[in-house]
């Protein structure tokens, strides 16, 4: 649990330092999109244009997911992980959503 926790710290660190338009969380044994993702993100949130959540264990994502990257329009990645009605209902709400069956 350690290291999975360390690795999305890691990959936000590095979208933020780095001034990304990118964030992938993928392959991050993710269940829901955790809060501090949030917070840390709050100053660049609205550069941030492709999210990657594919091979997580999403068993939903909230609204505040939705209103806080409204701008995902543009690109949202998430691969279905025996969740499908969490991916789909996510996928409605956007766009151009990646959304394929693993």
């Amino acid at each position: 649990m350690g290291e999975a926790v360390a690795n999305v710290a890691r990959r936000i660190n590095e979208t933020v330092e780095e001034e990304k338009d990118t964030l992938d969380l993928s392959v991050c044994k993710l269940i829901n999109f955790p809060d501090a993702v949030y917070k840390v993100l709050r100053n660049v949130t609205e550069k941030i244009h492709v999210i990657t959540l594919a091979n997580n264990e999403f068993k939903s994502l909230t609204s505040k997911f939705i209103t806080n990257f409204s701008q995902l329009r543009d690109n949202l990645r998430v691969q279905q992980t025996g969740y499908i009605s969490a991916t789909e209902k996510l996928c409605s709400f956007y766009d151009n959503c990646s959304s394929f069956q693993s």
